[in-house]
């Protein structure tokens, strides 16, 4: 420990407990009375560090000054403690709690990524395989229940799933969940038509038929299926009234819909049915005839 002398009072006590000017050392009894009489300015006086004496624990190294760390004199027990400390234990608990708040976060939020992947692939799958289509959509809705616009678009896709598997009323139940919900480009207006076509076939209720193919022919009056449809409205009133002027304006809708099909495969199969159903007075639904005529149905030349 180095001590020093007082220039005021003359005592010699530690140098750190003193404080120095440019010309004078004064103990703190002293400093406190210069400084109380405002002869000078505390902010000229610093404080003096002994270099023997540990800044930390204290220890003296009698008249040897210790090495510096940081600044302040440190004693190799010290330096160590310092050097390699070993964290507090709010530190390790914070930083595992820090740990756990992330992986719960990414697990969290990892299902809003695979919904999204999943409505990606959907709808990369529609002009493919429309049922793996809607089995992605499912899943995105599944993992991410709370999302009215996954509900909306996962019914969309199960809607056009049943009118493939000629479930009409499923697929009606379905579009109207969609209803002023999508945009226009997603055609849901005239889903719900040709779903509602359907179920007014099953139940027999061709006038509504009727009603329906008219509306579809109107709304879309350039898709060779819209007067197609409206055909095989006009034929089933003729087959259960034996009324000539639905036979004639079946014919006249058919006509229009061959000229407008351009040769499409599709309408070569439902032609069949609408002139077979003109033909006997028979109405089948497409399973039946399929049934009946897996190679196809031609009329008899008389």
């Amino acid at each position: 420990m180095i001590k020093v002398k007082c220039t005021q009072c003359g005592r010699t006590l530690p140098v750190k407990e003193t404080s120095k000017t440019d010309d004078r050392i004064l103990c703190a009894d002293c400093y406190e009375k210069l400084t109380s009489t405002q002869e000078t300015v505390a902010s000229e006086f610093r404080y003096l560090a002994d270099p023997t004496v540990c800044g930390r624990c204290g220890f003296d190294n009698g008249s040897s000054p210790l090495p510096s760390l940081a600044n302040l004199p440190m004693c190799q027990r010290s330096t160590d403690y310092l050097r390699n400390r070993p964290f507090p234990s709010w530190i390790k608990i914070s930083f595992a709690g820090l740990i756990i708040f992330v992986v719960l976060a990414a697990v969290w939020n990892m299902r809003f990524f695979l919904a999204w992947r999943d409505t990606k692939v959907a709808f990369q799958l529609m002009g493919q395989d429309m049922g793996q289509a809607a089995d992605r959509m499912r899943g995105a809705r599944s993992r991410v229940p709370e999302s009215s616009d996954l509900q909306t678009l996962s019914s969309f896709f199960d809607g056009i799933v049943y009118l493939q598997q000629d479930r009409p009323k499923e697929a009606l139940a379905s579009f109207r969940e969609c209803k002023h919900k999508l945009p226009d480009t997603f055609g849901v207006d005239i889903l719900i038509l040709r779903a509602s076509a359907g179920v007014a076939f099953d139940a027999k209720d061709y006038d509504g038929f009727v009603v329906v193919a008219k509306e579809m022919s109107v709304k879309k009056p350039d898709d060779h299926s819209s007067f197609a449809m409206l055909a095989s409205a006009y034929a089933c009133k003729y087959a259960v009234t034996s009324d000539m002027a639905f036979c004639e304006q079946a014919m006249a809708a058919l006509e229009r819909a061959r000229t407008m099909s351009g040769g499409d495969p599709s309408f070569r199969e439902y032609e069949q049915r609408i002139l077979h159903r003109l033909n006997t007075r028979e109405i089948l639904s497409p399973k039946e005839f399929h049934r009946r005529f897996p190679n196809g149905w031609q009329q008899e030349k008389e």
